[in-house]
């Protein structure tokens, strides 16, 4: 399907103004008034830590809000800052979209017995054995 050089700068348009509605900024420029190091943010996107949208290789975009939440001072968030408060906040925010996990609730861990015991590999076998049933 041949597209032409009219119907591809309409395309660029419409996601430029999209971005830019949304309030979308380039990484430099959200590490810039975030005051915080680029490779910092960098590396928070790559974890997948702060919701980014790949533009093009090598080049991403942020919103602002996102990023202060996430590296937002321990101070004011409280003693603890879990991963699901901060998904929360970004979902009411509608940043980022709901996850799904594929566990309802929380997988608890036993404590191995090393000695008397079965192994740890033998352990993890009957975790998931008893995950697929």
């Amino acid at each position: 399907m041949a597209i032409n050089i009219e119907t591809e700068r309409l395309l660029v348009s419409e996601l430029q103004e999209k971005i830019t509605k949304n309030h979308f900024i380039p990484l430099a420029e959200a590490a810039r008034q975030a005051k915080l190091p680029l490779t910092t943010l960098a590396a928070a996107v790559r974890n997948g830590w702060v919701p980014a949208i790949q533009v093009q290789p090598q080049r991403w975009v942020v919103r602002l809000e996102a990023v202060r939440l996430y590296f937002k001072p321990q101070a004011e968030v409280g003693t603890h800052r879990s991963q699901e408060a901060i998904d929360h906040f970004l979902m009411e925010k509608g940043i980022i979209a709901k996850r799904n996990l594929p566990f309802e609730k929380p997988v608890v861990c036993q404590p191995v017995d090393f000695e008397h015991g079965p192994t740890g590999s033998e352990l993890v076998i009957e975790g998931r054995r008893r995950l697929v049933l």
